[in-house]
């Protein structure tokens, strides 16, 4: 199991383990499993991806009372229409928003202004998001990330920081850091040599990717 899958699954089942009313929303969501391997088969449960990604997904996954799928863009925010007429969400349901490997292939703007969206979306509600990003030094070395390296589209990663202050200064308002996990602190043994950064914040922060964990005020 990855760091960033371990880290995810512990975030999302605290999450429903703390809410009378959990309402989880996966954006990017690939061929990921959570939901069916964490067995959450009675919370309310949206994946969202790209028509193709959907696609493909839809060969291997079904559909469900509590689960189902959206095959549009982030930035197509009709995405948050559909999220608004599923039958379980309701005015108390606390939503959890996860951003697993997606966010560091766009731009600032384009991140600010969906974080914009989703926050007037659902200003009436208790919201968690959970963002995967990565350092600046990894905007500008893509090529040596070690699965990246390996897809033959070789995307880019175009956002990336380094102080959790350049990633406060394009959230909302109303919204707040509580806590980063930077994967350098978890299974020491496995990043050999490179172990010692998580005790040189400099390093730390510039050598490795994060989970932010945010919250609306």
């Amino acid at each position: 199991m990855s760091i960033r899958t371990e880290i995810l699954d512990e975030i999302v089942i605290n999450f429903i383990k703390q809410s009378n009313h959990p309402f989880i929303i996966n954006i990017g969501c690939g061929l990921d499993t959570r939901f069916s391997r964490l067995k959450l088969t009675n919370i309310p449960w949206i994946d969202i991806d790209l028509p193709g990604s959907i696609n493909l997904r839809k060969q291997f996954f079904n559909e469900t009372y509590f689960y189902k799928m959206i095959n549009k863009s982030m930035f197509d925010y009709t995405w948050i229409d559909e999220v608004k007429r599923n039958v379980h969400i309701k005015e108390d349901s606390e939503i959890f928003i996860i951003f697993e490997g997606v966010l560091m292939y766009f731009e600032k703007e384009e991140i600010e202004a969906l974080y914009k969206e989703i926050a007037r979306s659902f200003d009436k509600h208790y919201l968690v998001i959970a963002s995967e990003f990565c350092s600046k030094f990894m905007t500008k070395h893509t090529n040596h990330h070690p699965s990246v390296s390996k897809l033959s589209s070789k995307p880019l990663f175009k956002f990336g920081y380094n102080n959790v202050v350049e990633l406060k200064n394009i959230l909302p308002g109303n919204w707040k850091v509580v806590k980063e996990y930077n994967y350098f602190d978890r299974y020491s043994h496995r990043w050999r040599h490179l172990k010692w950064f998580k005790y040189i914040v400099f390093l730390k922060n510039r050598f490795n990717n994060k989970i932010v964990l945010i919250k609306n005020a």
